[in-house]
């Protein structure tokens, strides 16, 4: 037996040639026999029975490589023209076990029956879960997943169920839609998706990067949109309602804490909190409806710089924003405003609280407009809880990847608040879909008109000036707040009357 331990020392140059055709044997559970011819073998590959002839040189050497056990593959090395068989573990050589060195091997997943258990938990005619319960883990009725799973499945052939290189088919396309949603409803990681839905973390992944890109594309334009002039007429009735005349919305901004963020990036990301955050501004009706949307900006950066940087004001200084006339307290004014916090610089788009109030009037103005500007804390706190990955500190890496997920959870917010007013019955929010009158007060006619398309020209370096001196304008914002001031005041018992 020594003698044929060198022998066998030598036959490892040659296993590593046949590496890959041993670890296929280790993949399927049968023997695999590999011939080698012994010419390739070292001149010094004999034993004590066999060293007198020469002429098994050129003889056949069968390599078995045998599957039975769970631990290392095992090589059987039969010599033809001797008896002796010896045995010899490879596991060092085979020490891969995908298509791939140092890749692992492939999870068997069953996506039809994953597929299958899935429709008949929700979609079935008889499911086993409700439309209630569908909605609280989907954050949407089933007739707008539908939708949208149909608008992506079109749009995107990523979603499309595929075969592969080898034949099989792939992931359908409703696992992943609702791998996606899930991940971004729940905030969960990619990875404890694959117990029910059968997906790898990776392609989780893949999957909210498509589906966020998709959404963008294909809604981006109708939800994130410009408010037209029939949603500037809603707006203002709403608002007068509520004894705001004039009011286009409230204004604030959010933090998205970023957990990974690049090391080079931090402390221009790091905040009063001291962890790297990426600011969302936003305007946010009484519906909660997102009018505008401005996310990127870093955490250092305070409510005033971000807004000196938003895009928020460009129609005004280009002369190309609607022309809103409406009257206060007698006064008629021809653009619409804010709500804001403290914070806020005092433009005359711009209608803030009373930091400290002295009379009755001004205290009810502060309790007033303290109460309408919470829609945007409220729109901001039903985001993060029905979109639970941006209420968590993101895992992402890439602040581009940020910037698609949040604008995908705002458009999609919009959709639900859209695909939820067919199911308001609430006699208290009547006013947000045809007008009528409140406590008495009656509507005003409206006046809203855009500019001619064909008459804009490009803005001058005066009108540029004098558009910014108009928006700078305290006397403005003062004069607004007092004629606010004195118009709650002058409809205390009406608005009293009102359910806010």
């Amino acid at each position: 037996m020594s003698g044929l331990v060198y022998p066998l020392v030598g036959l490892f140059s040659l296993l590593l040639n046949t590496c890959h055709t041993i670890q296929t044997s280790r993949l399927f559970p049968c023997e695999h026999v590999l011939t080698m011819e012994t010419n390739n073998l070292p001149p010094v590959y004999s034993s004590s029975s066999s060293s007198s002839s020469n002429k098994d040189n050129n003889s056949n050497i069968l390599l078995i490589a045998d599957d039975n056990k769970d631990d290392d593959a095992v090589v059987r090395v039969f010599i033809s023209g001797t008896e002796a068989s010896h045995e010899v573990c490879v596991s060092s050589i085979v020490c891969h076990g995908g298509s791939l060195p140092g890749q692992a091997c492939n999870v068997k997943r069953n996506w039809i029956d994953c597929h299958e258990r899935l429709m008949q938990q929700y979609f079935n005619p008889t499911p086993t879960y409700n439309d209630q319960q569908f909605r609280r883990r989907f954050c949407m009725s089933k007739r707008l997943f539908l939708c949208i799973h149909d608008d992506v499945l079109r749009f995107d052939n990523y979603f499309q169920q595929r075969a592969n290189c080898t034949g099989k088919l792939g992931i359908l396309s409703l696992l992943k839609v609702t791998a996606a949603l899930r991940m971004m409803a729940y905030g969960c990681s990619a990875d404890s998706l694959d117990e029910n839905l059968e997906i790898g973390e990776s392609t989780v992944l893949q999957c909210v990067d498509q589906l966020t890109n998709a959404v963008i594309s294909i809604y981006g334009d109708k939800y994130l949109r410009y408010p037209t002039e029939e949603d500037l007429r809603q707006l203002l009735i709403a608002s007068h309602q509520q004894g705001f005349p004039g009011m286009l919305g409230s204004i604030d901004c959010t933090h998205w804490e970023w957990k990974n963020c690049p090391v080079s990036l931090a402390g221009q990301y790091k905040g009063k909190d001291k962890k790297p955050t990426v600011v969302l501004e936003a305007i946010v009706d009484r519906e909660l409806w997102f009018w505008h949307f401005n996310f990127g900006s870093p955490g250092s950066l305070n409510d005033i710089n971000i807004i000196n940087a938003s895009p928020l004001f460009g129609n005004l200084f280009n002369d190309r924003a609607p022309n809103v006339e409406f009257t206060v307290n007698g006064r008629q004014y021809r653009t619409g405003y804010y709500l804001a916090d403290g914070i806020y610089p005092e433009l005359s788009v711009f209608a803030k609280t009373i930091a400290v109030p002295t009379t009755e009037a001004e205290q009810f103005y502060c309790r007033r407009q303290e109460g309408e500007r919470k829609d945007v804390e409220r729109a901001f706190g039903v985001l993060k809880a029905r979109w639970r990955i941006i209420d968590l500190p993101c895992k992402f890496w890439y602040k581009d990847t940020m910037i698609s997920v949040m604008q995908a959870c705002v458009i999609l917010h919009n959709m639900i608040v859209e695909d939820e007013r067919q199911d308001n019955n609430d006699e208290n929010f009547a006013y947000l879909f045809e007008a009528g009158e409140a406590g008495g007060t009656p509507i005003p006619v409206l006046k809203i008109a855009r500019p001619n398309e064909r008459l804009l020209t490009a803005a001058t370096i005066d009108d540029l000036l004098g558009a910014f001196e108009a928006i700078q304008c305290r006397f403005t914002h003062n004069q607004l707040r007092s004629d606010l001031v004195q118009h709650l005041w002058a409809n205390k018992g009406e608005l009293s009357c009102l359910n806010v």
